[in-house]
């Protein structure tokens, strides 16, 4: 075959493609169902304490360490039982932690996925103290809605968890 027809196929080719590149496509809009709840950086930091009893929103893992029994209320903490008696665990704090899903424990040290940071901490809930060893920034990416958005906060402040649009978050 001839050079010229080559050329043609490319020209079509290539005018084909430009053509197709340029044509506008429908910009598809989506917003999440669900609005983000953020605290200040320095908030979020001073958060982290020992407060009263509260009702339980969203239950998660259960943790057991000597004669207490930790049940995890994702992104607002976890609630602490004494444990002495297992039949009969008795709820007595809430260990309140804005943004946090999980915990793990080695002797007497917790370590905390809050929001986006992992946290090392001790606990003396006779005192309703808790002592922050560590604390590493920006650890573990930023809480995403259920239906799967990024929110979009300032450098200084955190997501600590998201709400469905037109429900209400009425406190404990």
């Amino acid at each position: 075959m001839n050079v010229k027809f080559y050329f043609f196929i490319l020209i079509t080719f290539i005018v084909s493609l430009i053509f197709l590149l340029s044509c506008s496509r429908p910009e598809h809009h989506y917003e999440s169902s669900y609005e983000v709840i953020k605290m200040s950086r320095t908030d979020f930091e001073n958060a982290v304490k020992i407060t009263s009893p509260v009702k339980m929103k969203k239950a998660g893992k259960i943790y057991i360490k000597d004669n207490y029994l930790f049940i995890g209320d994702t992104n607002r903490g976890f609630h602490i039982y004494d444990n002495s008696n297992p039949e009969k665990p008795v709820l007595i704090a809430f260990l309140e932690m804005p943004g946090v899903t999980d915990i793990a424990i080695r002797n007497d040290v917790f370590y905390a996925n809050q929001a986006v940071d992992l946290i090392a901490f001790k606990l003396d809930i006779d005192k309703k103290q808790v002592q922050i060893l560590k604390r590493i920034k920006n650890t573990f990416p930023e809480l995403e809605s259920p239906d799967r958005f990024d929110g979009y906060v300032k450098d200084d402040e955190v997501i600590v968890d998201w709400n469905e649009k037109g429900k209400s978050d009425e406190k404990n």
